[in-house]
């Protein structure tokens, strides 16, 4: 009996030998390891009988620094370290010693891209990329591909993946109203629809289904409704727009090669080629030049032409400091530095710049391609004798495409409610005389600079970005009002008096908050967050149409309050 006792003793312990020889060899290759369970302990020591001293998530990476038995000393923050039990993490594995080849490059197809900690829609949500941006692919984990910025490591559905080796494949729509889908499946959400003759990027196709990259975003269509422009360099009718604030266009598609100017983003230009990664474009003088790809985006705008407007219009400057000059050109002195937003009388053009006048009557030359003329989808009042005729109100509903905003404890997004709540105030604020313009009239994703910009460059009587509130307590709940200049504050005060009157929730009053819709807004501005989506009773309350139509009657009444006095 002893003797049993002994051999199963030895093959037990050689078993535990070979384990923890096996693992040391594993760890050893891995400089770093993944927490494989939601939520585990690290401890002083390598023992169970340590004292806590950190928590760690599920998702989190963390560099080897040792490992004694079945512990693995991990570099907890740049001051600690500390034990975690092996059995509830993974070694990192590194592509390009298990491939031996080096990791891939890649390029994101969507703007506002979500990048989560983990594999999954669970983990939380770690940073934003916009679109064309390149990333390093180190891993994958089913359909979630792991990947490497310079700010950062993180996952992203592979759907939202180009990888640097793909050729870019492009298509024009042969139907009317060809809807746009969520996923490859007739049951699938409609998020919009495209018109025949557009053009999209196509990104793969699967089962009768086309991937496609439109405005910025990814979608799907069925793929009879659209055909390949064919594998030559040709690019007929497709136009592209910039996505980087300033690109250079050079001589022939090759980094190293001679620069021949730049390009603005925003700004639309014909394709006349295509090679690999490059678009051979035309610019505004009949020239022709290269660009890198993966900062234009498909569009459907008309190619950019030279400013073309008529004497006394008014022109807009699109960005933060630029130089007026006392003549057309930059080796001439500088009369005065504009901000982004202001606006000019237009005189005329010279060469590529733009004479305007300027408040205090004097002149001087801006580049035209740093203005627009002051144009917009403006909604016109409906009631030209109401209270609030001759007013301009400009109506933010937060979030938007790709940024979902919060999500309330009924799955519903944030970014719905807040349209809904503009779409009916918008209706209201017409019938009162007003003429409205919104920042989004659908699910389109929009930066919260140029929510800022449609502000200033309209000169709007007042800005309301509108907004619903989450929290981790679940019992929170009211109404805030937001401002971020003291000029703002009287809006602000206006509006939150009348929001608390006209509805029951909690008044949380108003408050000054440094936020970029409003920091970069010079009109009166405010956001107003009209109640929890966190708060399952609030929530409730907050879908229902006696609500919707309170809280807008209260954004009204301030407004009356306010442009009143």
């Amino acid at each position: 009996m002893k003797k049993i006792k002994r051999k199963t003793g030895l093959i037990a312990l050689s078993v535990l030998l070979s384990q923890s020889m096996f693992a040391s060899t594993l760890f050893a290759d891995s400089e770093e390891v993944t927490i494989g369970d939601k939520l585990i302990n690290v401890r002083e020591g390598a023992g169970l009988d340590y004292p806590i001293i950190a928590k760690v998530e599920e998702g989190d990476r963390f560099k080897v620094l040792s490992r004694e038995g079945e512990w693995i000393k991990i570099q907890v923050s740049d001051e600690k370290e500390g034990w975690v039990a092996e059995w509830l993490v993974t070694p990192k594995k590194d592509i390009s010693k298990t491939s031996g080849t080096a990791p891939s490059l890649g390029y994101t197809t969507a703007d506002g891209l979500r990048i989560r900690k983990g594999p999954g829609t669970d983990y939380p949500v770690v940073s934003i990329l916009q679109n064309n941006t390149q990333v390093e692919i180190i891993g994958q984990s089913g359909s979630w591909v792991e990947f490497e910025t310079s700010s950062g490591r993180g996952f992203i559905s592979q759907e939202y993946i180009r990888t640097g080796s793909q050729s870019l494949s492009f298509g024009r729509i042969t139907a009317d109203s060809v809807h746009l889908r969520s996923a490859p499946s007739l049951s699938a959400d409609i998020l919009g629809k495209i018109k025949k003759g557009s053009s999209a990027e196509i990104i793969k196709e699967e089962n009768g289904w086309t991937n496609i990259q439109y405005q910025g975003k990814s979608y799907w269509i069925s793929s009879q409704y659209i055909t390949k422009k064919g594998s030559s360099t040709s690019a007929e009718q497709l136009n592209v727009e910039i996505t980087a604030s300033s690109l250079n266009v050079r001589s022939s598609a090759k980094i190293g090669s001679t620069v021949i100017g730049t390009v603005k983003k925003g700004n639309t230009y014909e394709v006349v080629s295509q090679n690999d990664r490059w678009y051979q474009i035309k610019l505004e003088d009949g020239q022709k030049g290269w660009i890198a790809a993966w900062y234009a985006r498909p569009s459907d705008k008309q190619a950019s032409k030279k400013l073309n407007m008529e004497r006394d219009e008014r022109v807009t400057i699109t960005q933060d400091s630029i130089n007026i000059r006392t003549g057309p050109g930059t080796n001439h002195p500088i009369a005065k530095v504009a901000a982004k937003g202001d606006s000019y009388k237009f005189i005329g053009m010279k060469k590529d710049w733009a004479l305007v006048q300027m408040p205090d009557g004097s002149t001087g030359y801006i580049a035209s391609w740093l203005l627009t003329p002051k144009d917009s989808p403006v909604e016109p009042a409906s009631n030209g004798n109401g209270s609030l005729a001759g007013k301009l109100i400009v109506l933010d509903a937060g979030h938007g495409g790709t940024d979902s905003g919060a999500i309330g404890t009924s799955g519903h997004f944030e970014k719905q409610l807040t349209l809904r709540t503009a779409l009916l105030l918008s209706t209201k604020l017409k019938q009162e005389g007003a003429s409205v313009l919104l920042t989004r009239n659908g699910d389109q994703y929009i930066t919260l600079s140029d929510r800022a910009l449609l502000s200033n460059q309209q000169a709007a009587d007042a800005f309301i970005s509108i907004h619903y509130d989450s929290t981790a307590d679940m019992g929170a709940g009211g109404i805030t009002t937001y401002y971020t200049q003291d000029q703002q504050q009287e809006l602000a005060l206006h509006i939150q008096r009348n929001l608390v009157k006209n509805t029951s929730p909690k008044d949380r009053g108003v408050r000054q908050a440094s936020l970029r819709v409003l920091r970069e807004n010079k009109q009166p501005a405010v956001l107003v967050e009209l109640g929890y989506i966190s708060n399952p009773s609030e929530e409730s309350l907050l879908h229902t149409s006696h609500y919707q139509e309170r809280v807008t009657d209260g954004l009204l009444n301030g407004l009356k309050s306010f442009l009143s006095s």
